[in-house]
């Protein structure tokens, strides 16, 4: 088996590097695009002695055996412990170097997005190409293949690489292809029908598979690329050897056309008649060509002479200026060197006077003398001053040479400080990783310890609950104004964050209100960075929530496996509940004892090991119809108020856990986007919580609903229907119900048209529920984009979008949670 890849970079200060994996070709040459995933650091190899390779191929892409992979424990450690760590790499070396090799020019040749001009061959964005052969594209046309000097186009010499391959096929194409077309030609060809021969890699760069194809199958109209200016001198040495008798000379030239044979030669004739067409109006350049033709002999007295004859008397006119200007330069030249002559007699005798004469000179008695002398120590003084600027202007260049050199070393600096700040923040992400594992395994070494007591004889004392010797925690309920409505009260928690340095949109903000509302679990997706902690903490602020009273938040651990971990255990060695380290139980107490009030719960790192494990005493508790109890021991119940929600932070990579369908189908995903800005500012803790019995009050079905209601059900039903046509997604009753419930409140309070809170229902409730593979499946999720389009439902075509286009390389389309 083979493998196209590419050169990433060369590691700064080192002689290693990255090398990533394209296109797959197996021994039947069948091409297939390499997954990311197949390689550790998002699809790259680790490359020693990256600095030999470079040297042995000098293109990007090069085609290699699949069988230098060496693993290393010791020195590449793995991903999930080490982000930067690498189980695969090459050592490069001049035994296995035969087994490197340039892919043939004809094959994978890059395909880019650039704006270019075929009238002045030239590309406007040079530095983006970094193939020497690569075809351009705009909507609907591929251009090439070309070859670039800086801006300027060329189409590409095949020749030039014949050298350095002894493929028969390839030696057979290029001479093939010269006799056709000399080297000078590129082709148009309509993307519609190269598409068959385009290949994509794993990061959607696309490339033309084998050129070859097209010209065998004759593929795509020939352009002439030549220059106008080697145009115009191919004509010409055309017109030489057709001694062309030019009467008129434009038709003349177009005649000659008519006795060449060459396909390559009718191109270029075809492009030379278009070039004499644009100017055959423009009198100027049409006289240039008469000059032109006129001066090669190709015409004289057919064609009125007039001009010529004027050039030439102006030409002759010249030429007798010059003449008189050079004999007077001459005369100029020789009185200089007569001058110079006396010049430095005049100095001599000077200083032999000046020996024979004081140091003082007489001034009044000789003028003339006094006067030279001091010329004299005018011209040393003026040399030393010539001396001081000249050793001034040294100076300055090397204080600029060593500016620059400083620059590049303040650039240097900064790279190194870079580089050791993620050096600290990777010992930072193993410490924390350390110290979380390490705190498991000391609470399980403590769990194991009773148990070790007991069994040595050693008298364990009873645990003794916090609530039993402290007195029950209230809240401080207000209740709501008679005129408040549930506008009021999004714009007061919108207004809240905004103060805690979060600014989000109305729409946002009334969704979560919304959402987290009516939904026992709340998920928060998103790419790690964009604050989905930090957003629910200070949600819960804007709540009037605080670690004292309502709201909890949980680090979950990896390794949880059932609710114990959560929760806590009964323990029949002491006949008491041995609660957990979260404070969960403690927060459902205080719910008890505060019916009314909302509490939240952040599982944080939700899905580091399995929700519906760790959750499962909560999650029959999700369906509305079941009673907010839970039962701890045998002899404990705690019925904990209706307002108590969780709320799960998840996180998508090889360290968590793919969410089951059983806890999608109960619990609503919100993904959170990049904020422009997050600020660390704080409020002070609010200590008034709003009646929670009075906040289900203002979310109720509004008039907007009434009106639209058969309107919005129509819609759904339509894309329900869609997407179980694949047969592989069933939208079930209580996924169909929390959609409905959704709608009657929010239709109407976000701001919008008649869809919006259905496009924010669909993207949280439904989309997440998608998995599936196959072009006829990538088709039917195409359709409801487009369906989804033309409602204007933009949040849910967003995420849609992001599905297929992540899903189009293995043809698997499913969620995304980032």
């Amino acid at each position: 088996m083979k493998i196209i890849a590419k050169k990433i970079r060369q590691f700064i200060g080192h002689r290693n590097g990255l090398i990533k994996p394209l296109f797959r070709i197996d021994d039947n040459q069948n091409i297939t695009p390499i997954s990311l995933d197949e390689y550790p650091n998002s699809g790259h190899i680790f490359f020693s002695d990256y600095e030999l390779l470079d040297n042995d191929i000098k293109d990007e892409m090069f085609l290699m055996d699949n069988c230098f992979f060496i693993s290393d424990d010791n020195n590449y450690l793995d991903k999930q412990t080490e982000s930067s760590a690498c189980k695969k790499r090459i050592n490069y070396n001049a035994r296995i170097s035969s087994f490197f090799k340039n892919v043939e020019p004809t094959k994978f040749i890059p395909i880019y997005t650039n704006s270019f001009s075929i009238q002045n061959n030239e590309v406007e964005f040079p530095e983006n190409i970094k193939s020497k052969i690569f075809f351009l594209k705009n909507k609907t046309t591929l251009f090439g293949p070309f070859e670039r000097n800086g801006k300027e186009l060329k189409a590409t010499n095949f020749k030039d690489f014949e050298e350095n391959f002894d493929d028969e096929i390839f030696l057979n194409f290029i001479e093939k292809y010269e006799r056709r077309y000399d080297f000078s030609t590129i082709f148009e060809i309509a993307i519609e029908k190269a598409s068959n021969f385009i290949l994509s890699d794993n990061e959607d760069f696309e490339y033309l598979e084998d050129f070859k194809l097209f010209i065998d199958d004759q593929i795509g109209n020939p352009i002439d690329f030549t220059p106008i200016a080697s145009l115009h001198k191919w004509a010409l040495d055309k017109l030489t050897q057709s001694s062309p008798s030019i009467s008129p000379f434009v038709k003349e030239i177009k005649n000659i056309s008519s006795v060449i044979t060459s396909s390559a030669e009718k191109l270029k004739w075809k492009k030379y008649i278009d070039y004499i067409e644009t100017i055959e109006n423009e009198e100027v350049e049409i006289e240039n060509l008469v000059k032109l033709l006129f001066n090669k002999k190709f015409i004289s007295e057919t064609i009125d002479t007039s001009e010529i004859e004027k050039l030439n008397k102006k030409i002759e006119n010249i030429e007798n200026e010059l003449k008189v200007k050079d004999n007077a330069n001459l005369t100029l030249i020789e009185g200089n060197r007569i001058l110079k002559e006396e010049k430095d007699e005049l100095k001599e005798e000077l200083k032999k006077e000046k020996k024979n004469t004081s140091k003082t000179v007489d001034s009044l008695k000789f003028p003339n003398l006094s006067e030279a002398l001091n010329s004299e120590e005018k011209i040393i003084e003026t040399e030393n001053i010539l001396k001081e600027n000249i050793t001034c202007i040294m100076i300055n260049n090397e204080n600029n040479i060593l500016e620059g050199e400083k620059r590049v070393l303040e650039r240097d600096i900064k790279k190194k400080e870079e580089e050791l700040r993620g050096i600290k923040d990777s010992v930072k992400k193993i410490k924390d990783a350390f110290d979380r594992t390490a705190s498991e395994h000391t609470a399980k070494l403590q769990e194991a310890k009773m148990y070790t007591d007991l069994l040595n004889g050693i008298e364990i004392l009873p645990n003794k609950s916090k609530n039993e010797d402290t007195e029950k925690t209230k809240a401080n309920i207000i209740s709501l104004g008679q005129y408040f409505n549930a506008e009021n009260y999004i714009l007061e928690i919108k207004e809240r964050l905004t103060n805690q340095g979060r600014d989000i949109s109305f729409n946002d903000v009334a969704n979560l209100a919304i959402t987290i509302n009516q939904t026992f679990i709340t998920i928060i997706a998103g790419a790690p960075g964009v604050g989905k902690t930090s957003l629910v903490e200070k949600l819960s602020k804007s709540y009037g929530l605080n670690e004292d009273f309502g709201y909890l938040e949980i680090a979950c651990a990896k390794g949880w496996t059932s609710s114990k971990d959560l929760i806590g255990f009964f323990n029949p060695l002491t006949n008491k509940f041995q609660p957990a380290k979260t404070k969960l139980r403690e927060a459902l107490k205080k719910s008890e004892d505060n019916p009314n009030a909302p509490y939240l719960v952040l599982l944080d790192e939700a899905n580091l090991s399995p929700i519906e494990h760790y959750w499962s005493d909560f999650i029959k508790l999700a369906d509305t119809n079941y009673s907010r109890k839970i039962k701890i021991s045998d002899n404990e119940e705690i019925q904990f108020g209706d307002g108590f929600r969780f709320i799960a932070t998840i996180n998508h990579d090889h360290t968590t856990e793919a969410l089951s369908n059983r806890l999608i189908d109960r619990a609503a995903i919100i993904q959170l986007d990049k904020p422009k800005e997050i600020k660390d500012e704080s409020i002070i803790n609010i200590d008034s919580i709003f009646d929670f019995t009075e906040l289900q009050n203002l979310f109720i079905e509004t008039q907007k609903w009434k009106t639209e209601e058969a309107l919005i059900r129509d819609t759904f039903n339509k894309i329900k229907e869609r997407l179980e046509s694949s047969h592989t997604i069933i939208i079930s009753p209580r996924k169909e119900i929390a959609v409905y419930k959704y709608c009657k409140v929010a239709t109407g309070l976000l701001k919008g048209n008649s869809y919006v809170a259905l496009d924010y229902a669909i993207a949280q409730h439904v989309l997440p529920s998608i998995n599936g593979r196959g072009e006829s499946f990538q088709k039917l999720l195409e359709g409801l984009k487009s369906d989804l389009n033309d409602k204007g439902m933009s949040k849910s075509e967003k995420l849609l979008t992001k599905i297929i286009e992540r899903g189009k390389e293995l043809k698997h389309f499913r969620y995304i949670y980032y």
